[in-house]
């Protein structure tokens, strides 16, 4: 509102005044904070309501009653009587009401309309949906069935619902899965058809939480595919058959307008001056539509074949595990495998925040909040526990384990597993590791996540006369939601993976293996007090790890020679690092969190929308834009990590903690091809069969 200049904020409310008082002070000074809805008439004439969806229908509803005119949050409720109710009490009062469906805004969906409706690719025939919510702030309330109506499928579904109807037709449902273990779901599919001027479309959307999925819509056509999302979501691409030529079409707006355009609408609707671009009555059909999915729900399948591998038969000791990172790749796996085998009484969970908390809180788990630098939280946290496992990854990772630690031994906990990394060695991992193994010392490489996690270890090494530690280092995690097998597929798609001829050693471990070694360091006697690799006991060169990611998108991937690798890797994760930190604030995803924050979008939005009118910055942007799209050559930090030199072996957790690796690497591509495809990082191409 601060960025648009279309409305006057008048007032305020919030359910902890303090917000509300900061928010005025900082960009509403002339408004009023209020502390009731029945105070808001005669201070406002309109108001939005952006409170968790379970209070939408009575918050709204008197507000209308009161003469206010609603811009409401979506979904416009959680109960479709709730949603009924709201438009009878709008029509009553004569009043706009207005759900905040906020993607028909977007750019992106005007093209697509034109797309469909000029015929460029013909009659469409089916459409493939793939969306998750990673890293993004999400409330507690996001988690209540009660307060937010679901989980991430009532989350996401009414603005893809409402797409579907607006572009295909009336929506159908056919059915309806999700992976709601007493908790919310983190994960459903529904199978839908879109009826309307062209025929019936058979529709499968795939939505999610603390997944990474491929962010993408694919409109399979009669000659050729449209596709929505990705990196840039106000981007469509027309993918022309036979020959795959592909014409990009951008919209050229900030991702904030959808925003400003959406409350000029309400604005304008709400004086009189036209009929709201988003009917209440499709907001109301999207609440009815999920829960007509709810209503058909059946239990998801399990995404990746053969689980039984996993399922550890190791009796653990203990009456609860502190498991720290629960919500991360390794963690989200360990819960879903303890709660598989009926262990899952014998976890809590320990959170930072609800952000990717998906994939554990669709099961009923004990869970506990704290930052791992807050002392007091973090031994509330492990009181009661007789077992830790350290999973979490963070920036300052020494000082976090000296407070687990420190817990740990002042409540008596003795069994603490640390999870650490091969990375101790550096990227290059040089030849001798190889020769002396786990018992190589540990030496500053001048690599931050190196020697990060190599000064964890020093940490934790220090409380070993008062714990039973063990350390555990895996190198190359792959599997199912683990980001080694996303970010490859990722590159492959963006032709910045490169195969390095003669390349070294990768060392590899599939997730369940992973979390079997773990089980054996809860147990172990003879592994107290050491560090042990982690490995499928079979060294791979990269190039093959690479080329069989490659293979799934049929994808023929440019080759380096090693020596020319080495050249260029030198100081490659300086490189690496920019790299990546320029990929993360140009994302889409940044600029979309960034211009969340009233101050940037009340200051930084103006003058960059004055700044690309003024030719030179325009024409600069532009030239940008496409350098950063056509890719800079293969990815230098996937190059230099092609030539580790060690080949690490797995004989020592073998002997020590009585490990041993289930998941050859056939199998484990085979059910990490079926995840990928699954959330639509195969770019629509089913999953090769075993």
């Amino acid at each position: 509102m601060a960025a648009s200049g279309v409305a006057r904020c008048t007032a305020l409310l919030d359910a902890v005044p303090g917000r509300a008082e900061a928010l005025r002070k900082t960009f509403f000074p002339h408004a009023e904070v209020v502390s009731s809805v029945a105070e808001i008439p005669g201070k406002a004439d309109a108001a939005i309501v952006a409170t968790p969806a379970g209070s939408h229908a009575a918050i709204c509803i008197e507000l209308l009653g009161r003469g206010v005119h609603v811009l409401c949050e979506k979904p416009l409720a959680t109960t479709l009587e709730d949603a009924r109710a709201m438009e009878e009490a709008a029509e009553r009062a004569s009043r706009v009401l207005v759900c905040g469906l906020v993607r028909r805004f977007m750019s992106s969906t005007a093209l697509v309309s034109d797309a469909l409706q000029s015929d460029l690719l013909g009659r469409p025939r089916r459409v493939d949906v793939w969306e998750s919510v990673t890293d993004w702030p999400l409330p507690k309330h996001a988690f209540d069935r009660v307060e937010s109506g679901g989980g991430a499928f009532f989350d996401v579904a009414p603005h893809v619902l409402d797409l579907l109807s607006l572009w295909l037709g009336a929506v159908e449902v056919v059915a309806y899965e999700d992976d709601a273990v007493e908790g919310v779901e983190s994960v459903a599919r529904a199978e839908l058809v879109c009826r309307g001027e062209y025929g019936a479309i058979p529709t499968s959307v795939v939505l999610g939480r603390g997944y990474q999925a491929s962010n993408r819509w694919r409109i399979e056509c009669a000659r050729g595919t449209i596709e929505i999302g990705g990196p840039e979501r106000d981007a469509v691409r027309l993918l022309f058959a036979p020959g795959d030529r592909v014409h990009v079409l951008k919209a050229s707006t900030p991702a904030i307008d959808p925003f400003v355009l959406q409350l000029e609408h309400f604005v304008r609707a709400a004086s009189g001056v036209h009929v709201s671009h988003v009917p209440v009555a499709a907001a109301t059909r999207a609440v009815a539509l999920v829960h007509e999915c709810y209503g058909k729900r059946e239990p998801l399948p399990i995404l990746y074949a053969e689980q039984q591998s996993a399922l550890s038969p190791v009796e653990l000791p203990y009456r609860k595990v502190l498991v720290t990172g629960a919500s991360g790749h390794v963690g989200a796996r360990l819960v879903e495998i303890w709660a598989m085998r009926g262990d899952l009484g014998r976890v809590r969970c320990l959170l930072r925040s609800y952000n990717n908390a998906g994939p554990v809180l669709r099961f009923p788990a004990d869970v506990a909040f704290a930052d791992l630098l807050d002392r007091g939280a973090v031994r509330r946290a492990a009181e009661g526990c007789d077992a830790i496992v350290h999973l979490a990854v963070g920036d300052r990772a020494s000082q976090e384990v000296e407070v687990l630690a420190s817990a740990a031994k002042e409540l008596g906990i003795r069994r603490f597993v640390h999870m650490s990394s091969a990375a101790v060695y550096g990227r290059d991992m040089p030849a001798f590791v190889e020769r002396l193994q786990e018992e190589t010392p540990l030496k500053r490489t001048g690599e931050p996540y190196a020697d990060g996690k190599a000064g964890a270890e020093r940490a934790v090494l220090r409380f070993s006369a008062a714990l039973d530690l063990v350390i555990l280092r895996p190198h190359i995690v792959y599997g199912p939601a683990q980001r080694w097998s996303i970010y490859a597929v990722d590159r492959v798609r963006r032709g910045v993976l490169a195969a390095v001829e003669d390349s070294g050693w990768c060392n590899l471990v599939y997730v369940d293996d992973l979390v079997a070694a773990v089980d054996r360091a809860l147990v172990t006697t003879d592994g107290v007090g050491r560090a042990f690799f982690v490995t499928d006991g079979v060294p791979r060169h990269w190039s093959e790890f690479i080329r069989e990611h490659g293979r799934l998108l049929d994808a023929t991937l440019p080759r380096v020679h090693a020596a020319d690798a080495r050249t260029r890797g030198k100081f490659s994760w300086i490189k690496d690092t920019v790299s990546q930190a320029g990929a993360i604030l140009a994302s889409q995803d940044m600029k979309n969190l960034i211009l969340s924050a009233p101050p940037i979008r009340a200051t930084a939005v103006p003058l960059f929308r004055a700044l690309k009118q003024f030719g030179p910055v325009g024409t600069f942007l532009a030239r940008r834009q496409t350098t950063v799209a056509s890719g800079q050559g293969p990815d230098p930090g996937w190059t230099s990590l092609q030539l580790s030199e060690a080949r690490l072996s797995g004989a020592s957790a073998e002997a020590r903690l009585g490990y041993t690796s289930r998941v050859a690497f056939p199998e484990g591509m085979h059910r990490t091809a079926a995840w990928l495809s699954f959330f639509g990082h195969l770019d629509g191409r089913r999953a090769p069969s075993s």
